[in-house]
């Protein structure tokens, strides 16, 4: 990915509050969740409070790669309270929310699992493996059944 950045990418990194980034493969999307991640703590928020979710391990692990990165140079380029905050964040950092959707969403479903009313044991199972395959395939057949029972 170029480090240029289009205009749409410039105001999507520039955004303050809860943004979604949403484009279609290839387009920079991992590049500007990065560069945005890095400009909020860079610009004093705390990593702690941020949830950025991607879709591949791939991405999560890039992202949060990159953060490490962009803190571990703020730290060299900075002094004071700034470069102490600095160390803070980076010592925070396996603390925040970078992850794929299914793992985010997993934890949450393992926190609260009372609340959700599932067995907090549950496992994610993907259409990949051979669970998930008969899963996929029996509610396929169960949404069948049901459209032609209500024709």
């Amino acid at each position: 990915m170029s480090a240029v950045m289009t205009p749409e990418q410039q105001k999507a990194v520039a955004a303050r509050g809860k943004v979604i980034v949403s484009a279609s493969a290839g387009s920079g999307k991992t590049f500007v969740m990065i560069e945005r991640l890095v400009s909020l703590i860079l610009g004093g928020e705390d990593v702690r409070r941020i949830l950025a979710v991607t879709f591949t391990n791939k991405a999560a692990s890039q992202m949060r790669e990159r953060l490490r990165l962009a803190l571990l140079k703020g730290i060299a380029e900075r002094e004071g309270a700034e470069r102490e905050r600095l160390k803070d964040q980076l010592a925070a950092l396996p603390l925040a929310e970078i992850s794929t959707i299914h793992a985010f969403c997993g934890r949450l479903v393992r926190t609260y699992f009372y609340a959700a009313g599932v067995d907090p044991a549950f496992r994610i199972t993907g259409a990949e493996d051979a669970e998930g395959m008969e899963l996929s395939a029996r509610a396929m057949d169960a949404a069948f059944e049901e459209a032609y029972r209500e024709k």
